[in-house]
């Protein structure tokens, strides 16, 4: 359905849409990719197997120039640590991932991070621990997550009147039940509790594997991306139960979680800093 693919070919198109679902980012190691789940067969898990699309991708990279990264990969705002120090630093926070509870665990990898970082971890010679065996409170962090996905599930509904759209992040920041435009029917309670569908959990495992094996936690800050993937694991909850009560579907399906992915992914997660 692309003009510019019917006239000039697949290779008249612009480098991001050639690749399309693969998405690059240039690192101290080289160049990653890693897939956007805004593509229906990437959720479904159908997405082909880039090893195998290795010459596609090469022949598209031919004429790119690499972006120059710095050495040191920026933990934070103010904190950097070397490439070798990420790597591990990366298998700690894959081997800390929670299949049964995606949100708590992320955050807990979060604040686990913060609380090893200030001991030392990632200095030179200094091991990460193992992030799985330190014990966060994350009610206080749970609070402003839901504060703030209620700010974006407000800026999104496009609500145009000042008053009626701080009405509405207020009732979804408190768990309320709210009259959704878009939708044409009340959408459902903001939910921070994980999903209770094995093949939806599943799902989101692979989504935040590809977002730190494919070195998206680069793009920005390692913490403020982990955040951001957080953000966009329970936006994407909220959206497909949206989805299936506007269907009268029994449970989330595939259809309803695809378009949930396809909200956050495209009007979300690509404008996040």
């Amino acid at each position: 359905l692309c003009s510019l693919h019917s006239e000039m070919g697949a290779a008249g198109k612009p480098l991001g849409c050639q690749l399309y679902p693969y998405q690059l980012v240039d690192t101290p190691g080289g160049t990653y990719v890693h897939l956007s789940f805004g593509c229906p067969p990437v959720v479904a898990g159908l997405d082909r197997d880039a090893q195998a699309n290795r010459l596609e991708l090469e022949l598209a990279l031919v004429n790119r120039e690499s972006k120059p990264f710095p050495e040191l990969v920026r933990l934070s705002e103010h904190q950097s640590i070397s490439w070798a120090s990420y790597l591990q630093l990366e298998e700690r926070i894959l081997s800390a991932y929670d299949l049964d509870d995606p949100l708590g665990s992320i955050l807990k990898i979060v604040l686990c991070i913060c609380r090893a970082r200030t001991l030392g971890a990632g200095e030179e010679g200094q091991p990460w621990p193992p992030l799985a065996l330190v014990l966060e409170d994350t009610e206080f962090p749970r609070e402003l997550l839901a504060r703030y996905l209620g700010l974006v599930v407000g800026s999104l509904e496009n609500e145009q009147d000042e008053a009626t759209r701080n009405l509405f992040i207020s009732f979804v920041q408190d768990g309320l039940l709210v009259s959704s435009g878009q939708f044409g029917m009340e959408l459902p309670p903001m939910s921070l509790l994980p999903s209770t569908q094995g093949w939806v959990l599943q799902t989101y495992q692979r989504y935040f594997r590809n977002a730190v094996l494919g070195k998206s936690l680069l793009k920005t800050t390692v913490l403020s991306r982990l955040l951001a993937t957080a953000c966009a694991i329970t936006l994407v909850g909220f959206y497909a139960e949206a989805y299936r009560q506007s269907r009268g579907e029994d449970q989330v399906n595939l259809q309803s979680l695809t378009d949930a992915f396809e909200i956050v992914e495209v009007r979300v997660a690509t404008h996040t800093k």
